[in-house]
């Protein structure tokens, strides 16, 4: 049957009504609904996730890589050293680009660095979308850490958790990255001080007594807030 695309006006209008759902998902977010992640993972799939099956609302007015967009964060440095004497340092095994660890009423929280993208250097879309924003190390000391991408963590939450579909048997690397049993686990010293446990190689993975700790929501949130940025310049343009 014939087919009449959208107009340029009528994309644009589509691009508003997904920024309004970003927007109202970043003021519950915010409000204390960390869940709101997975609605903002939806609404930043349809506009920015570009495929032969899969159709980027924001691809379909203009090339992506036009797009410039906030790099919020610092790049991950390596996981191990060498040192001078020949030994090897390894750093922690987990870290997050766009989140910070906060202690609430003896709790751990995750934040995210809202207040870094103003200052964040601009790039394009191919390296904000695939730039790695969490990192939990292998197994072992000579295994390749796993790494999650801002594509990776806008999927995993759309397609994965419940944004639009659950997986029912997510990929090990999504469930390593993203719960607080394969992460580690938090507690205070005896002085009052934030101690964190790597557990070893995967031994704790599938513990799901625990409640999950993840910098999952946080991330997600920078990443929705990241993208608002961009819109607003393809709205204003």
């Amino acid at each position: 049957m014939p087919r009449k695309p959208f107009s340029t006006a009528q994309l644009l209008e589509k691009v508003v009504i997904q920024k309004g759902f970003l927007d109202a998902s970043i003021l519950a977010y915010d409000g204390g609904v960390e869940t709101e992640s997975l609605r903002m993972a939806v609404a930043v799939r349809v506009l920015v996730h570009h495929t032969n099956k899969s159709h980027a609302l924001l691809a379909q007015l203009s090339d992506l890589n036009a797009l410039a967009l906030p790099n919020t964060g610092k790049a991950f440095g390596p996981d191990k050293e060498v040192l001078p004497n020949g030994g090897i340092l390894v750093h922690a095994g987990v870290k997050f680009r766009l989140a910070r660890i906060r202690m609430s009423q003896g709790a751990v929280k995750f934040i995210p660095k809202i207040d870094e993208i103003a200052d964040a250097p601009m790039v394009g879309f191919s390296e904000w979308w695939g730039t790695p924003v969490l990192r939990q190390r292998g197994p072992r000391i000579d295994a390749p850490s796993r790494e999650l991408s801002r594509k990776d963590v806008v999927l995993g939450l759309a397609n994965m958790e419940g944004g639009a579909h659950v997986d029912p048997n997510p990929r090990f690397k999504w469930w390593m990255a993203t719960r607080s049993s394969a992460y580690g686990s938090f507690d205070t010293d005896k002085d009052g001080n934030l101690r964190w446990t790597i557990p070893i190689g995967e031994l704790a993975l599938g513990n799901t007594t625990d409640p999950i700790i993840t910098p999952v929501h946080a991330t997600m949130r920078v990443i929705a807030a990241e993208l608002c940025v961009a819109i607003s310049s393809v709205i204003n343009a």
